[in-house]
């Protein structure tokens, strides 16, 4: 689902996205990847919900739910329906090296 589509969608529910200012906290290490200790202290210090999208080369492959307190909810079928940690799904998924990640916070309109 492109972002077009899934900021639609929200709209017609009543909900807004905009740009997560926090994501910034998800500093990048040299190599491109995502300082893992940073990222898991913006998941233990987010309140609310937001939507990320991530993928390879700038191509935003994925979106899942994130939610207070760094939990994470995939619709893929082999996620954990609990949720789980951010760092943990990271490491889950083994999205490694270069990836593109956007969060943009979900609030009602």
């Amino acid at each position: 689902m492109s972002l077009n589509a899934l900021t639609a969608c929200l709209k017609e529910e009543g909900y807004t996205l905009a740009p997560c200012e926090e994501a910034a906290a998800m500093a990048r290490r040299s190599d491109g990847a995502i300082d893992k200790d940073t990222l898991a202290q913006f998941g233990k210090t987010f309140a609310g919900q937001a939507v990320m999208l991530y993928g390879r080369e700038g191509q935003m492959q994925h979106a899942v739910l994130v939610c207070s307190g760094g939990i994470v909810f995939d619709p893929s079928p082999d996620s954990p329906e609990d949720g789980e940690f951010i760092v943990d799904h990271f490491d889950r998924i083994a999205l490694v090296g270069d990836i593109s990640v956007r969060m943009f916070k979900v609030t009602r309109s």
